[in-house]
């Protein structure tokens, strides 16, 4: 039963990071290791958790 909160626990981890919503009228940089990779555009969008920011 723990293993299954824990698990539960990082897929919702997961699920948060790769996930973004980017409002209207803007622009988002992503960098992957710290490094310019491209721009979100306003809407839905997935990253590669803990490599993109």
């Amino acid at each position: 039963m723990e293993v299954a909160v824990l698990f539960f626990v990082i897929a919702v981890i997961f699920v948060t990071q790769s996930v973004k919503v980017v409002p209207q009228q803007h622009a988002w940089v992503v960098e992957r290791l710290g490094k310019y990779t491209g721009t979100l555009m306003p809407g839905l969008n997935f990253l590669i958790p803990f490599v993109d920011k």
